[in-house]
């Protein structure tokens, strides 16, 4: 099985979804399935392990009581291409921030996940929608 997981917030700087994601990813890998994690990139010297992909530029957002990032920049092709070359049985979107995340839904075979970090209450449409 393999696993992405996709954050639309910068892993340029400490902050409590990056550490959530890097934990599950740690725990999953413990127990034989293998992940990536997509990040957007802030930073133009961004540099990780082998396991975490650049997607996207982001710039970074406070948005619903937390610091998020706007993600743009994501070129329909790469996304296509990315998503081709891994494989993905999985993808677990962490914050679900648009336009970005459709572009990736809108591409995806894989089974789709959507956890949210964010205080959903404090954005009026989402409060709306979920009633």
């Amino acid at each position: 099985m393999k696993v992405g997981f996709i954050s639309f917030h910068s892993f340029a700087n400490p902050g409590g979804v990056k550490n959530h994601i890097l934990g599950l990813s740690k725990e999953f890998e413990k127990k034989g399935i293998e992940t990536k994690i997509i990040v957007p990139r802030r930073k133009i010297w961004e540099k990780y392990e082998k396991n975490i992909i650049l997607l996207g530029t982001s710039i970074p957002l406070n948005v619903a009581g937390t610091q998020g990032d706007l993600v743009f920049n994501l070129n329909p092709l790469a996304i296509k291409k990315l998503l081709e070359r891994e494989q993905f049985d999985v993808l677990h979107f962490h914050n679900f921030i648009a336009p970005s995340a459709i572009q990736i839904l809108e591409k995806s075979d894989s089974l789709n996940i959507i956890t949210s970090h964010a205080n959903v209450e404090a954005v009026p449409l989402i409060k709306k929608m979920i009633g």
